[in-house]
């Protein structure tokens, strides 16, 4: 599993004017939070791929891609660092009801 979430670092770092995005207490009732580290889509420039709650101690990881247009408001929470000295950053994100996601989920064979 830890191969998948290097792979998934691998992708283009997301990052976005959070300025330009309205405040979050207008999206509790538009919107649903997801909480975790954000990576630009590889291949669809109108994607981002978001790894719910990372941590190399998760037994299942949680993987979901949203389309950018459904993005309500992004909140930076806080910054992981691992043992090596990376850095991961957690976001909150708020992404409209109704929308549609993508859940990747990597098994084994």
């Amino acid at each position: 599993m830890k191969n998948f979430i290097k792979l998934i670092q691998e992708y283009p770092d997301f990052s976005i004017k959070e300025n330009k995005l309205a405040k979050q207490e207008e999206y509790k009732t538009t919107g649903r939070p997801f909480k975790g580290s954000a990576r630009w889509h590889s291949k669809k420039k109108d994607r981002f791929i978001v790894i719910l709650n990372p941590s190399d101690k998760q037994e299942e990881i949680h993987v979901v891609e949203f389309n950018i247009s459904d993005l309500l408001h992004a909140e930076h929470d806080s910054t992981l660092v691992s043992e090596d000295g990376e850095t991961i950053s957690i976001y909150t994100f708020w992404i409209k009801k109704g929308s549609t996601g993508i859940e990747m989920k990597p098994f084994m064979v």
